[in-house]
């Protein structure tokens, strides 16, 4: 008789086989097909495409710009989202909020937008200068890349600011960025990891990410090429995350009203850089223990909670 298997065998395949999915996340992860790219040299974002009438009608079945006519809430997404991924907390929240998707997120990127840092925070500041017009100072909270530009418009200007609230990433020149964000700063690493990433792996890393499997499966179902490029501009024009300049000299204005909400187990910007972010800017710092990079997701009920009380201040 051969000798029998373990009963720890599958388990421990199992085990290996999500060290090697992290493994590639960390290495390889997110983006389109080689031909379809991003003029990394130039930071533009080219879309290159023989089907752009498909693609519409994809863009028409997905874009969701959060239609909220009576509110001075905005809330920004991040980076590989969409404004999807603040379902669970608008439930829980229960209130009116602008939730719009950033350029070449949802949609094609409008003509002429190369899809960099600083377009991208000129297009927010004009949509809060809207905002503001109608229905005066503005509560914002951004998320990932939203946090980013939350803290740059914000920067630039905090008169048409009432709150700011900010999770999983801040301007920081300490900060050098995260694996992945060095990968899509490489030109032609990039665009492989791009390549290597197809959408059922996006929702496989998602997962271990630990988004629950529909939000994981609708994040996946979002990862489309003109997305995938917008990404690969906007990280080359930021260096890989690392901000220096007028980026970071601008915070100094920031008004006193802000809140970090971070979840203790954040990956890809640790709870240290959080704190010290917090303490040089005056900001509140309100912690969820346990919770990942994606804490919105993870916890609404209690971060809505402490959306509430920052707003009620």
């Amino acid at each position: 008789m051969g000798a029998s298997r373990p009963n720890g065998g599958s388990s421990h395949l199992s085990l290996l086989r999500q060290k090697q999915l992290k493994v590639v996340y960390l290495t390889f992860s997110s983006l389109p097909p080689l031909g379809n790219y991003c003029a990394e040299s130039r930071g533009v974002c080219q879309w290159r495409s023989t089907n752009v009438q498909k693609l519409k009608r994809m863009q028409e079945r997905d874009h969701r710009t959060g239609q909220a006519q009576m509110s001075n809430r905005v809330f920004l997404h991040g980076v590989p989202d969409t404004p999807r991924i603040w379902s669970a907390l608008l439930e829980a929240l229960g209130e009116d909020v602008l939730t719009p998707c950033l350029p070449g997120f949802c949609t094609l990127p409008p003509e002429g937008f190369q899809c960099t840092k600083d377009e991208y925070a000129e297009w927010l500041v004009r949509l809060l200068e809207e905002r503001y017009a109608k229905f005066g100072p503005i509560d914002i909270f951004g998320h990932d890349w939203g946090a980013l530009l939350t803290l740059r418009a914000v920067s630039l200007r905090p008169d048409l600011i009432k709150s700011w609230a900010i999770s999983g990433a801040v301007i920081d020149p300490r900060y050098r960025g995260h694996a992945v964000a060095r990968i899509w700063n490489t030109p032609l690493a990039g665009e492989i990891a791009m390549a290597l990433s197809p959408k059922k792996m996006m929702e496989i890393i998602f997962r271990l990410s630990g988004l629950p499997q529909d939000i994981a499966k609708q994040k996946a179902s979002t990862w489309r090429p003109y997305m995938r490029q917008s990404i690969l501009a906007l990280y080359r024009s930021a260096s890989a995350l690392r901000f220096d300049g007028d980026w970071v000299e601008r915070l100094e204005n920031l008004s006193k009203y802000g809140l970090l909400i971070w979840g203790s187990e954040d990956p890809y910007v640790s709870l240290l850089v959080a704190r010290r972010f917090a303490e040089k800017h005056r900001a509140e710092l309100y912690i969820e223990h346990g919770a990942g990079h994606w804490a919105i997701v993870e916890r609404p009920r209690s971060i809505s909670e402490a959306l509430q009380a920052h707003w009620a201040k």
